[in-house]
């Protein structure tokens, strides 16, 4: 198998296309359901939200409090025009600038 070249994709080009080939999954959200039943008071932190399709599927299928964080700023300023009452925060997965302990599922 030849394996594919190293190209970075500019997610910030990407954005305004993005929900045209890429839509929420429903299926994957009842499967992590089934697993884990978050309550009101749960604070789940979705990482690599995107534009935010999976995340705001999360939010209208649970009380939690659901956030979204991502690196690319122009997918999450499709994901705030979306969804602007969840609290999407720009960073890298890798460099969070809140504690994920604080989180009761990621």
């Amino acid at each position: 198998m030849t394996p594919l070249p190293n190209k970075s994709i500019d997610y910030d080009s990407v954005s305004k296309i993005y929900d045209q080939v890429r839509a929420g999954e429903p299926e994957m959200i009842y499967y992590i359901l089934k697993e884990f039943t978050p309550g009101p008071e749960s604070m789940v932190l979705d990482v690599g939200c995107g534009t935010g399709n999976n995340t705001l599927l999360f939010q209208k299928s649970t009380k939690s409090q659901v956030f979204g964080l991502d690196f690319s700023a122009g997918m999450l300023q499709e994901a705030r025009e979306k969804a602007p009452q969840i609290c999407f925060i720009h960073a890298s997965a890798d460099c969070m600038p809140i504690l994920s302990e604080r989180f009761d599922f990621l």
